[in-house]
Formats: C-alpha cells, structure tokens, sequence
C-alpha cells in the first residue's frame, strides 16, 4: 500500500505505458516502476502515433506522458477517444499551477514534476488508474486553493464532473449525465473549484474570460 496527501491505494496491479523521454529520465521511471510490483510496463519509448496503437492494442491503465507532446489537447483527446478510461499522466519540468490546469482542460489527469519522488510517482499511477486526479506544481497556490492534506487529490465523482466540466456541459446537462442532482453538481463542482484553487470555469479551462462571451463566470450561481 502507498499513502500521499491522505489517500490510501491499495497494491492492485495496474498496467502501464511510457511515451517517449529523455535517457535520463527513461531511466529513473523504469528503475521506480521496476521496484513497485503493482505496476507492470507493456510499452516504453513510444511516440504519439505509437502510443495510440499500443493503447488500442493492449489497454493500459494508464500513460504517462512526456510533456512535449501535450503542447495541445490532440493527443490525450486520441487517446481518450481509443479507450476513455485511460488514465494519463504528464510529467513536467517544475510545472506550474497555470500550467497543470491547462493539461488538466486537455484531459490529462494528473501532472507531476519530473523530479518527484518514486513513492509519488507510484501512488499516482495507481490513483490515474482509478480515475483520481491530483495535480502537484511547484508554484505556491493561489490564495483560494485550500490547505495541503488531500487539497489536490479529487475523488472518483469529483473527476466525472471535472470530465464534463472539460466537455462545456452545463450543470443540467452533467446531472442528466451522471444520473445525479442539479444540486449534487453544484455541491461536487465548488469542491473542484476549491481543490484546483480556481474561482471560475475559465480558469478552470485556461481560457481567457473575456473571449468567452455568455458563459456564466462561476458555477454556483449558473441556473439549470
């Protein structure tokens, strides 16, 4: 079992694919997922088109993603369109805040700095493959985000309702997705909110308010 930011995984195996790095990086993820025996790799050193086929072909719990290549949303949206429940993860140089939530708007779902520790790592490949999102950058967090202690890890509910939040569903249209309450939206959105340190749904996607004309500019007060 792993433990991180107050979470508790348990050791099932999950499976797992590397995009492309450097050596030295290379390295360092084979050597932390080569110790960790509930984390098996059934594809390294993959470029973009590569990973979609290996992705198809063997169904891996989760990628992990060198940031180069999620300068735009195209892959983790291919990847996704291949298997939906794909967890992925970007490893990024010192990202930060602004730039984990923009990865996060792309699909990813979770960011970690490509110098996090092996224990990190681990506990968030197994978190990705549970549908869990945390986001870890090295900037201090904005004054809304919430203290440290789990403020970053969204729960499995939370991270369906950030997947539609992505999509530019309206609360209504969420509830009618999840099989849940307009209220029960609101309630799971302001968490989101409060977790990713944001205030607003442009923030949340890394979008300039001022070019999103007719968008209500906080969820707790848009209507059904």
């Amino acid at each position: 079992m792993y433990a991180r930011t107050g979470v508790i995984v348990n050791g099932d195996l999950v499976t797992v694919v590397l995009g492309r790095f450097g050596p030295v990086i290379a390295q360092g993820l084979r050597q932390v997922l080569s110790n960790d025996p509930t984390i098996r790799v059934v594809g390294e050193g993959l470029g973009s088109t590569q990973l979609e086929d290996i992705v198809l072909e063997r169904r891996p719990d989760v990628a992990i993603l060198n940031e180069a290549c999620v300068v735009t949303p195209d892959l983790p949206r291919r990847l996704r369109d291949r298997l939906p429940r794909l967890g992925l993860i970007v490893l990024a140089a010192r990202p930060t805040r602004a730039h984990a939530m923009r990865l996060l708007a792309f699909g990813v779902t979770s960011c970690l700095p490509t110098d996090a520790s092996a224990a990190d790592i681990s506990t968030a490949i197994h978190l990705a493959a549970k549908g869990v999102t945390v986001l870890d950058a090295t900037e201090a967090p904005s004054p809304h985000a919430p203290s440290p202690g789990g403020a970053n890890t969204l729960t499995r509910r939370e991270s369906d309702v950030l997947e539609c939040l992505r999509l530019g569903q309206k609360n209504a249209e969420i509830a009618l997705a999840l099989g849940i309450s307009v209220e029960t939206v609101r309630s799971h959105a302001k968490r989101v909110y409060r977790k990713l340190g944001v205030r607003t749904r442009q923030d949340l996607l890394g979008v300039d308010s001022a070019s999103t004309e007719g968008t209500s500019p906080n969820l707790s007060v848009e209507q059904p």
